[in-house]
């Protein structure tokens, strides 16, 4: 009689621990992440991850949320199409080594002009456009990944990526 039940408890035992396993599995944490790992020492645990993939961002007029783990700083960066008709804007070569060439076709240079900045958001040099060409001097700049912005009246045209080599 005893053997049956401790095998009912054994059951039992067995079928909640099930329960209870499925139940954690519902309301774990999760992350999609590029790499990552978890190690375990005496009473000491750490998780990384490594390049999350998936972040989202909620803002609101005092404070901005970015959910994610590891972000000590983070860059955003967003390179605009042409949005104003009448406007064709190319910049070469590309990638540069010394100049590069801002070629703006339009009916009236008078209110364009150009900022350049760093991969951080940091204005390097702001000028008005000339003409159809006008010269960007990259010769002093380390090699790196940069951005120029056409303006319009200080209204955004379009903003182009200089990979400087």
């Amino acid at each position: 009689m005893k053997t049956g039940r401790c095998k009912v408890k054994g059951l039992f035992v067995a079928a909640l621990l099930a329960f209870f396993f499925a139940l954690s599995t519902v309301s774990a944490q999760q992350v999609v992440a590029s790499g990552g790992n978890h190690h375990e020492a005496c009473e000491i645990s750490i998780s990384w991850t490594l390049g999350e993939t998936v972040i989202e961002t909620f803002t609101t007029e005092e404070n901005t949320l970015t959910q994610g783990f590891h972000q000590p700083q983070l860059t955003v960066v967003a390179v605009d199409e042409i949005v104003k008709l009448g406007y064709m804007i190319t910049a070469f070569p590309n990638p540069v080594q010394n100049y590069v060439t801002l070629s703006v076709e339009a009916e009236n240079y008078e209110n364009l002009t150009f900022r350049l900045y760093d991969f951080n958001g940091r204005l390097i040099e702001q000028n008005p456009i000339q003409g159809n060409l006008t010269n960007v001097s990259f010769e002093a700049l380390n090699p790196a990944v940069y951005f120029i912005t056409i303006l319009e009246e200080n209204k955004k045209i379009t903003t182009l990526k200089i990979i400087k080599n």
